[in-house]
Order: structure tokens, then C-alpha cells, then sequence
């Protein structure tokens, strides 16, 4: 069954679905499609200060695109959803598309496209808020802590059947810390190293009230009474109020939220590619699963290490990042041939050790010379604040 069939909007008019009946969402079957989102900032090359170009390039980006392209916190990002695909080549071609125009239209207006998943140190006019109702909906509701949802990322989509959709979304959970460590791209915040590799990743891990990780809810019946009692406390309204690391949604899908934008789109396929290859996996496979009692050891050193972070494998000990990831490669092989991923899960790998090398050779493993971490023609900041102080000091008219 192909999951295009899912994107629509159920029969109450909810366009975020309903959470109580989140599981007829998914059907009794469903092949392994993938889709992609990729939140992206447009900067100022000199600066490195925000761009409100959203409208601007996206009147200018083939009208067909349009239903995939999507506003976000800031005037300055872009998002895109690219279809479900099945095939990571097809997936591939449609995204590389969507950057290549998008990075284009982006020159020709005097910005760029930026592979990096928060903004060293921003000045921000209120102004460049996005006018709509969920973005003053989340002001109100979180005040200076609204900055971070300014922070960019990727997000990946996969097909899974109903039965198997809390125990795979339960299951992917285990490998959480490690695509932190992979994709950990945001290696400064407020203008400073703060010792970590992915200050996303360790913001979004506690933040918020429903972020981080979600306790294992072991079916259907376990999420259903998770959000009823969230729904009854008036911590959440949609679905779209869970910001766990891992969710199903009212696509029919399990979306894999914990990664950073990372520092190039060769990275960001090739962890789509294995986050479908690890869902498929794990539903014949759940002695990969890893105990939750190391889960947060392994998110703090995947926070601060990024590629040299130590994590648990299956069998209980502590490895080399890259070791775990040679292992679960091969213990996912047989699935990566079925689907078609083995070249993206190679190449992947060789790309970490490239990292991981740059990084022990420094001793430094928060400065790994990604787009967050060079400026370009200058300092990064025309005024010196930190972006949720300057957020929050222009926006108290509006929150109080």
C-alpha cells in the first residue's frame, strides 16, 4: 500500500487528526516507504544573520512543489516533504532537485542555503516571525523557550502496519543516541563552543514537556492512554504537541524526529536510508533493541562526542561509535539488500569515519568545522545577543 493515500485530512476537519484514533490511521498493511523533510535556514553569506526569503523563493519554485513546501517558525526556513518513495534512488533524485533550485533562488536574492541546524548567534526582529496561528499559538504557550523552535532538522517518515507501529516506534527508540552522533551538527550556540556536538539534540531532550524520549508504550492501548491523560492535563491538543525523538503520526508513518540538520544532503539521505533499513529491521529483529536504562548515558555522550561517542550495543557493552555502527550494519544486511540501502549504509559509514577522524586528530570534538562553526566574510552576529534573549526581550508586548 503506498502512503500517499494517508496525507489527507480526516473526516472531523482536524487537520492534525485525532489522537485518540491516531491507530486507524494506519492500515492492517504497508510497505516500508520513506519520506524526508529537511528544515532548512537562508542566512545572509556575510553575516550569517536570518533572511525572510520563505515567500519569496517559494513564489518562485515550480508551482507542483508547492503542497510539499511548508512554513515554519522563522521567515528564514524552509521546509520541503518529498513524496513516499520506497527506493532511496527515487527519494534521492527528488530531494536533490528541490536543494539544487532551492540554493539557486536562494543566490539570486542574496542569501544561502544553510546546511546547519542552529545559528551561532542571531539578532532577530520579531517581525521575522511567521504569521500564523501555531507560530503565536506556541509563543504564547512557551514564551522565550519558542527560540527553539527555530532550530532546523530532518525528519524521516516510514511506512509501518498498525500492528506493528508502537512496537517498532518502541523498538527505533534504541537507536537514538546513535543518529544524534551521526548527524550532530550544531556545535555552538550564543556565539560560544559549549563543549557539545549537538546542542539541538540536548535542548529538544528536555525542554519541552513532551520531547526527548516517550516511555515505551508497548501497544496501541499504552500510547492511547499516554495522550488521553496529556489530552485531560491540558499539556497537548494535536499530535503535533509531541515532540518526542519518535512518534506515529496521522500519516501512517513512524517519524524519526531526533536528528540535526546535518552538514551536507549526501548525510541526510544516507540516514534516511538506514533509519528505513532499522524500522524494517527491527520487526523480525527485536533482540537489537537496547536496554532504556543506558538510553540517556548514551544521549548525553552522543550530545557532547557527536562521532567519538562511546554508546551501548545490543549486547550490553559500551563501543566506538563507529564499531556499533559496523555491527548493526551488518546485523541489518540482509534487509539493506532487500531494500536497496546497502551502497547509502556503506558510504554512510566511510562518511562517519571521516568525521571521527577530523575530530580525534583536534582533541575537540565539538568544532568539526561544519557550516555552524565558520563564518563567511565576517563575524557571525551583527549585535552580540543570544537568540532566545533577544526573541524574548522583542516579543514581552505580545506574550504578557
Amino acid at each position: 500500500m503506498n502512503t500517499t493515500t494517508r496525507h489527507a485530512t480526516n473526516t472531523n476537519g482536524n487537520p492534525y487528526g485525532d489522537l485518540a484514533t491516531l491507530r486507524e490511521r494506519f492500515p492492517e498493511a504497508s510497505d516500508p516507504t520513506m519520506g524526508l523533510e529537511i528544515e532548512a535556514p537562508m542566512l545572509n553569506p556575510k553575516t550569517g544573520q536570518p533572511m525572510p526569503l520563505f515567500e519569496r523563493i517559494r513564489g518562485e519554485l515550480p508551482t507542483e512543489w508547492h503542497a510539499r513546501i511548508h512554513p515554519e517558525f522563522g521567515q528564514w526556513q524552509i521546509e520541503y516533504a518529498t513524496k513516499p518513495h520506497l527506493r532511496i534512488h527515487t527519494l534521492r533524485q527528488e530531494i536533490t532537485e528541490f536543494v539544487k533550485e532551492t540554493e539557486r533562488l536562494c543566490r539570486k536574492h542574496g542569501g544561502r542555503l544553510a546546511w546547519q541546524a542552529v545559528m551561532p548567534n542571531w539578532s532577530l526582529d520579531p517581525k521575522l516571525i511567521t504569521d500564523t496561528e501555531r507560530s503565536w499559538m506556541n509563543l504564547k504557550r512557551y514564551g522565550g523557550r519558542a527560540a527553539y523552535l527555530a532550530m532546523c532538522s530532518m525528519h524521516v517518515h516510514v511506512g509501518v502496519s498498525r500492528d506493528m507501529a508502537i512496537p517498532v516506534a518502541d523498538r527505533m527508540q534504541s537507536f537514538v543516541p546513535l543518529l544524534i552522533a551521526i548527524a550532530a551538527n550544531s556545535p555552538q550556540m550564543a556565539g560560544r563552543n559549549e563543549s557539545a556536538c549537538s546542542h539541538r539534540a540536548a535542548i529538544w531532550s528536555n525542554e519541552f514537556e513532551t520531547s526527548g524520549f516517550p516511555r515505551r508504550f508497548g501497544d496501541w492501548d499504552g500510547f492511547e492512554l499516554h495522550v488521553s491523560q496529556l489530552q485531560k492535563a491540558n499539556i497537548i491538543a494535536s499530535q503535533k504537541d509531541l515532540y518526542y525523538f519518535i512518534r506515529p503520526t496521522r500519516f501512517g508513518t513512524i517519524e524519526v524526529r531526533c536528528c540535526d540538520l546535518p552538514p551536507d544532503l549526501d548525510t541526510a539521505i544516507e540516514i534516511t536510508a538506514l533509519i528505513q533499513t532499522l524500522a524494517v529491521a527491527v520487526q523480525t529483529k527485536p533482540e537489537l533493541e537496547i536496554a532504556t536504562s543506558v538510553l540517556h548515558a548514551d544521549l548525553i555522550s552522543a550530545v557532547q562526542n557527536g562521532p567519538t561517542a562511546k554508546l551501548t550495543n545490543w549486547r550490553g557493552h559500551r563501543v566506538d561509535l563507529l564499531n556499533l555502527l559496523d555491527d548493526l550494519c551488518g546485523a541489518i544486511h540482509e534487509t539493506a539488500v532487500t531494500l536497496g540501502t546497502e551502497r547509502e549504509l556503506a558510504s554512510l559509514f566511510a562518511r562517519v569515519s571521516r568525521r571521527q577522524k577530523v575530530a580525534s586528530e583536534r582533541n575537540q570534538p565539538a568544532i568539526l568545522r561544519t557550516e555552524s562553526t565558520r563564518p563567511r566574510n565576517g563575524s557571525w552576529a551583527v549585535v552580540p545577543m543570544t537568540f532566545a534573549a533577544g526573541l524574548l526581550a522583542g516579543l514581552s508586548p505580545y506574550l504578557w
